[in-house]
């Protein structure tokens, strides 16, 4: 028991350095589910317009494919339903980065290094880890739990619905926990963990869009964190299907420690391979060390969008066929901004990730400034002939054109796959790859909102722009469920870049205005605030 001395201090120190952000990431999927339960309540109030409506959407491949089938036409079903993939993202995303943060962002700051020469024992920072998340997501069970009863749904089901998001982020904890292990390097092992939630989630793309009664349904079963969904929360719960995520939770917990105890202390299992001894001209700047920091991360997200894209584009028309004459209607397909129901489907994918995953790399880019400056690597850089504002602009440099490589990872693979099994390469390819392209000054807004809280407020930078971008998904969240008017959404970015409405160059040229003057106040406040 030694290697686990002092888990409890560290435990402590995590709850309280991350205290905020954590009561943000509990509150945010307590929030979406109190409003997804009020917008069904008082759009589908009767058993028969709920009925109709799961017949609708399981006849749907677009919505099968974006948020599964819907197990019952019940009220708690409905919510379970909407609510199912958003979970699974708000859960389990944030507790892989969180593990990773605490343990292998630890290493390559030294701070670890300290620990070890305290008594805190050598397995005591990544038990510290993985138990402060996990009970922080049992929280966010009891939370959702909570909210549903205060609405009056069934225990069972309510109980069931709050453990699969703790069941998602319990899984995430220990994909985060054995990334950190196998790379020295926090940005890769962040892109290791991220390629590892696409290449698990990919599956139940392709399962649940092809329908309950297909032979290809089994599919759905293969992705791991599709199994908090298939529990069947206010239907008929299946409690069985926890006993599948504690043991792949603990199978995957098991072997991070196994790798911990094999290496050295700030080594990964898979060592790096040994660089030249001197650099070449052309990565002697600030820009080819941001390029170097963030490269891994970008290219890992670059590959797993693509995969997602073309999975998305290959199931799409297959989708169409399974319908026959059972198309949507015309207010679905405007909807989405398409002609039939297979644009739609790779429309509303392609869109739902533009929105969410890659405002957020941006994000994270962007306050990669924040922890150099924090942890001190930035003094060392900035001691010398380097101005700060070229230093904080060549990481702005990636966060601008990053999200230029990973929406284009996804409308090349998602327009290409669908374009060729559809037939038609000279029509689909670019009209998909270029309603892509079109989200990219929204995410430019979000990452010049980060900036500009970074040179501003830089105490409270995280909380402004991971706060910003979750209150952003959540008001468009209630627009959809028609709980919020249009001139509210209007105040969201990606409210103009929806796939209903027309996009046109002034609205683009106008967000990239937007993004531009918020970038240039951020790095106006950098340059006359205190480093530091």
């Amino acid at each position: 028991m030694a290697s686990l001395t002092g888990t409890g201090s560290l435990i402590w120190l995590i709850l309280r350095r991350d205290r905020i952000l954590l009561a943000i990431l509990i509150a945010l999927p307590v929030l979406i589910v109190a409003g997804q339960t009020t917008a069904f309540q008082e759009l589908y109030p009767t058993a028969e317009a709920r009925q109709t409506f799961t017949q609708q959407s399981n006849s749907n491949p677009a919505t099968l494919g974006m948020l599964g089938p819907i197990f019952a036409s019940t009220l708690g079903s409905l919510v379970a339903w909407r609510v199912g993939v958003m979970g699974m993202l708000l859960a389990g995303i944030p507790s892989l980065l969180l593990v990773i943060r605490h343990t292998r962002a630890e290493e390559e700051s030294g701070r670890r290094e300290l620990l070890s020469s305290t008594t805190a024992g050598r397995n005591a920072p990544l038990t510290a880890a993985l138990a402060a998340v996990l009970g922080a997501n049992l929280v966010l069970a009891a939370a959702v739990t909570t909210a549903l009863l205060a609405f009056g749904l069934p225990l069972a089901g309510s109980l069931v619905l709050g453990l699969s998001f703790a069941g998602a982020g319990w899984m995430c904890a220990a994909i985060g926990g054995m990334a950190a292990q196998m790379s020295e390097n926090t940005g890769t092992a962040r892109g290791i963990s991220l390629m590892a939630f696409t290449a698990l989630f990919l599956p139940r793309i392709a399962g649940d869009a092809a329908g309950q009664e297909s032979d290809f349904a089994w599919l759905a079963w293969l992705s791991p964190l599709n199994w908090t969904r298939l529990t069947s929360p206010f239907a008929d719960e299946k409690w069985w299907v926890f006993a599948l995520v504690l043991a792949f939770t603990a199978a995957l917990a098991a072997a991070a420690y196994a790798l911990c105890a094999r290496r050295d202390l700030e080594a990964g299992f898979l060592r790096p391979r040994p660089g030249p001894a001197q650099a070449a001209p052309g990565l002697r700047s600030p820009l080819a060390l941001a390029w170097r920091l963030h490269r891994s991360t970008l290219l890992s997200c670059a590959v797993g969008f693509a995969l997602i894209g073309g999975l998305a584009g290959a199931v799409a028309p297959i989708s169409t066929e399974l319908l026959g004459d059972a198309q949507p209607g015309g207010e679905f397909l405007a909807f989405a901004g398409a002609d039939d129901v297979g644009e739609a489907f790779v429309s509303l994918i392609v869109y739902a990730l533009s929105v969410s995953l890659v405002p957020a790399y941006a994000i994270m880019v962007v306050f990669r400034l924040r922890s150099e400056e924090t942890s001190g690597h930035a003094d060392s850089l900035l001691s010398g002939p380097t101005p700060r504002l070229r230093w904080a602009s060549s990481h702005l440099l990636i966060a601008a054109l990053g999200p230029v490589a990973l929406l284009a990872a996804l409308g090349l693979s998602a327009g290409s796959t669908y374009s060729l099994v559809s037939g038609d390469v000279a029509g689909e390819l670019p009209r998909i790859l270029g309603s892509t392209m079109a989200a990219l000054p929204a995410v430019w807004v979000m990452a010049a909102l980060a900036t500009a809280a970074y040179g501003l407020l830089p105490r409270f930078a995280v909380l402004v722009g991971w706060g910003a971008l979750g209150v952003f998904l959540l008001i468009e969240l209630g627009w959809e469920a028609q709980q919020i008017s249009e001139a509210v959404f209007a105040v969201s970015p990606f409210a103009h870049v929806h796939p209903s409405t027309e996009v046109g160059p002034f609205t683009l040229l106008s967000l990239t205005a937007v993004a531009a003057l918020l970038a240039a106040g951020g790095l106006l406040g950098l340059r006359r605030r205190d480093f530091g």
